[in-house]
């Protein structure tokens, strides 16, 4: 019994370890997706992206009209006027940020629930062949009990 709850807890703390992995990580890549606020043609130039650290640096030539600021920018990773460069040591420690909050998040939810369910345990299910017998059964037993004595 011991060692089937502990098989058991073991599992929980390992998904919630791929879980709090999978989150980081998809939320890390994302962020490199994620539009830029640029408020002046000047910040177009060199634009980051990433969270919560910048890691990838996106460079143009082209001259923007000024009349469009401020905007939103998308990343343009496969047009030939942009090009982009990956600093891979802010993108493992955005990684590793993003996949230490989300480890927060999913034990903290883990152990919220952990504590709930030693509160209030769930309720056992009980067959209804257990709760309930015949009645004529336990009746047709007594008199044959009664008859075979005599």
């Amino acid at each position: 019994m011991v060692k089937a709850k502990r098989g058991a807890l073991v599992f929980k703390v390992v998904l919630c370890v791929f879980l709090a992995l999978f989150l980081g990580l998809g939320i890390t890549a994302l962020s490199a997706f994620m539009p830029a606020y640029l408020e002046s043609a000047s910040e177009f130039y060199v634009i980051d992206y990433g969270s919560p650290i910048a890691f990838v640096q996106q460079t143009t030539n082209i001259v923007p009209n000024p009349s469009y600021f401020p905007l939103y920018f998308t990343p343009k990773y496969w047009h030939e006027s942009f090009e982009f460069e990956i600093m891979t040591g802010n993108l493992v420690l955005s990684a590793v940020i993003n996949v230490l909050i989300f480890a927060v998040i999913v034990f903290g939810i883990w152990l919220l629930h952990h504590l709930y369910r030693k509160k209030h345990p769930k309720k056992v299910k009980i067959s209804k062949k257990d709760l309930y017998r015949p009645v004529f059964s336990e009746a047709s037993s007594e008199i044959q009990d009664s008859v075979n004595s005599k």
